[in-house]
C-alpha cells in the first residue's frame, strides 16, 4: 500500500468513526494529558496503536490547572488493549534485563 492509499484510508475511517487499524468503532474516553517531549517508545507506541488512550499528548507547556485532570480522545478498543499489553511485556522484559544485570555484579 503507498502512501496515498494509507492516508486515503485513514481519512475514511476517521470519517466513519473506525480505528483505521483494528477498523473498530471509536468510542469517547477520557485520559491523562502526558506533558514534555515524548521518547522513542512513546512515539512508537503512539505509531502501532493510534486511539490506545492510555496518555494523550498536550505538548512541552504546563497546562492550567482546570485542564490538566483529563483529556477527551478517541479509544479504539482494540488499540488500548494490545497497547497495555504491548508496554506491560516491554516493561517484563526490561525488569528481567535487569535482574540478569544485578546477578551477573554477585
Amino acid at each position: 500500500m503507498n502512501r496515498k492509499e494509507r492516508i486515503r484510508r485513514r481519512v475514511q475511517a476517521h470519517r466513519e468513526g473506525k480505528c483505521w487499524v483494528h477498523e473498530d468503532k471509536l468510542v469517547k474516553a477520557i485520559t491523562k494529558p502526558f506533558e514534555g517531549l515524548a521518547t522513542d517508545e512513546i512515539n512508537k507506541v503512539d505509531g502501532m496503536f493510534p486511539y490506545h488512550a492510555l496518555y494523550s499528548h498536550v505538548g512541552c507547556m504546563p497546562l492550567p490547572p482546570d485542564k490538566s485532570h483529563g483529556q477527551l480522545v478517541n479509544m479504539c478498543p482494540t488499540c488500548n488493549k494490545e497497547a497495555k499489553k504491548y508496554l506491560s511485556n516491554d516493561q517484563d522484559e526490561e525488569h528481567q534485563e535487569e535482574q540478569k544485570n544485578l546477578k551477573e555484579k554477585d
